[in-house]
């Protein structure tokens, strides 16, 4: 289990360990060359400025590491790819080092599943169908071994909705720009039956929070930080 503590920097709070968690734009038939992209393309002044780091601050690449992603193409194809999630080294005035791992949107902290590939199953899935051979999934190379190891990773994040209470922040937060609460529409008759229902409700209300439709999950991972 990760610990954290609590980094105070120029009054502002930061909790370690630190992680940025980047919007990426990317296309799933194409995923490794538009993966390659957004690594190469890295601004570090966005990291900067996402973590009110002064510009007399010093942030550098600092290596990283290598794992495992799987993801749907356009053709519910399950795919898989080795990702590379970069660390900066940051050394404030003082000469202390702290160290920030660099997230795509997409990628959930200690899940190898995309956000994407997690929101498709939970808005799809029923109670006692299979994964694979109910046809939500096809998986031709047999690249995961059985099923119950997607539903595990799955339920990670089913269980946080759970624990932190995902929805009621979404409609506290627009509830106070707003003043008035989120008015959610979702099929009943599909979350009294759904597989995954809190990752299905936090779907619809994410939905609704943001006023879009595609990639809800990704989107929340930036504001939510599942997980982290």
């Amino acid at each position: 289990m990760t610990t954290h503590s609590l980094l105070i920097y120029n009054g502002f709070e930061l909790k370690k360990p630190i992680n940025s968690i980047l919007h990426v734009d990317t296309n799933y038939n194409s995923f490794d060359e538009d993966y390659q992209k957004f690594l190469d393309e890295i601004d570090l002044n966005v990291i900067k400025k996402d973590l009110k780091i002064p510009d007399t601050d010093r942030v550098i690449f600092n290596g990283g590491w290598y794992r495992n992603f799987y993801y749907l193409n356009e053709k519910n194809v399950l795919c898989h790819s080795r990702i590379y999630i970069r660390k900066l080294n940051w050394t404030t005035p003082d000469g202390k080092n702290h160290y920030i791992s660099l997230w795509p949107d997409f990628v959930i902290k200690y899940n190898p599943l995309s956000a994407d590939l997690i929101e498709y199953i939970a808005t799809n899935m029923r109670k006692g169908e299979d994964i694979f051979f109910d046809y939500h999934i096809k998986d031709p190379e047999r690249l995961i071994e059985c099923e119950d190891l997607i539903h595990n990773f799955c339920l990670k994040v089913e269980l946080a909705c759970h624990i932190h209470k995902f929805t009621v922040f979404l409609n506290a937060d627009y509830t106070k720009k707003y003043n008035h609460p989120l008015k959610v529409k979702f099929d009943r008759g599909f979350l009294d039956d759904c597989r995954y229902p809190g990752i299905y409700l936090l779907q619809k209300t994410g939905q609704t929070y943001r006023g879009s439709s595609g990639m809800v999950l990704s989107f929340l991972n930036r504001k939510l930080k599942f997980l982290r």
